[in-house]
């Protein structure tokens, strides 16, 4: 009988830590190096490590087969080929999304959980224009009355928390309080106030300078205070001052260090 030949034994693969604690061990270690480097040389700050703690305690998704962790949280995202164009100096929170086809002149703010879509057609929004927290601006492909479908916001616009607004036409300098609802088709022209909550239906027509309010909304009176150098400052004071004292919060290098040293500290 002949000896069976011995194979060569393959290198045996190393085992896949599983624990998430210790397989993100090496991303908190890299914040709190990078940390370190930026204290030595004098760069810390009392508030810059949102955007790192961000990113640190993102929700991760597990690639099985490959064993890759990817960080989905985008604030800018194109979608079928076509890209936002946001101007350099617009705050767009780290929460917030613009999608597709949107198209946002100098200036302006897009703050905590808002998104702005163009899927369906085109977003343009004007200069020093403030979106705040909470508010949905899409489109829908196609409208009643034949008119074009893109969404539109005008210059100085100030728009309130929780707003949804659908392939509607703003004008500029108009202010729209919390929680309205403007449906598509309609036209808010130069000037006018939407009292919070108030539902505008589609296609209805805004005067210049009117007021609105209730559901469905009415008019309810003018503006008498209304004047167009004013408004065009403060609005433009107000988004300066939101891009100022939140954008300064997100520095390169961050400081998520800050709560892994109080977590450390805790343990000992």
């Amino acid at each position: 009988s002949h000896a069976q030949p011995k194979m060569a034994s393959l290198p045996r693969a190393e085992p896949v830590d599983r624990d998430p604690k210790r397989r993100e061990a090496p991303m908190r270690t890299a914040v709190r190096r990078s940390a370190a480097a930026a204290r030595r040389v004098g760069l810390r700050n009392a508030s810059d490590d949102a955007l790192a703690y961000k990113r640190l305690t993102a929700p991760i998704k597990r690639n099985t087969a490959y064993d890759e962790v990817v960080a989905y949280n985008r604030s800018v995202v194109p979608l079928n080929g076509k890209f936002p164009t946001i101007f350099s100096n617009v705050f767009i929170a780290p929460n917030a999304v613009v999608i597709g086809e949107v198209d946002w002149d100098l200036g302006g703010s897009l703050l905590y959980g808002s998104v702005v879509r163009g899927d369906n057609n085109s977003v343009v929004i004007g200069c020093w224009s403030h979106i705040n927290e909470g508010c949905v601006i899409s489109t829908v492909k196609t409208l009643d009355t034949g008119f074009p479908a893109k969404m539109t916001i005008g210059n100085y616009c100030f728009i309130g928390s929780n707003c949804t607004l659908t392939s509607c036409d703003i004008g500029h300098r108009v202010i729209i309080e919390d929680g309205v609802v403007v449906c598509e088709g309609a036209v808010v022209e130069e000037g006018a106030i939407i009292r919070a909550g108030s539902v505008v239906p589609p296609g209805r027509l805004i005067g210049e300078k009117e007021i609105w309010a209730g559901n469905p909304a009415e008019k309810v009176g003018d503006r008498t205070d209304y004047d167009l150098k004013d408004a065009c400052t403060a609005g433009k004071e107000h988004t300066t001052y939101i891009e100022q004292t939140h954008q300064e919060e997100f520095l390169p290098y961050g400081t998520a260090y800050w709560q892994m040293e109080a977590i450390l500290d805790s343990k000992n």
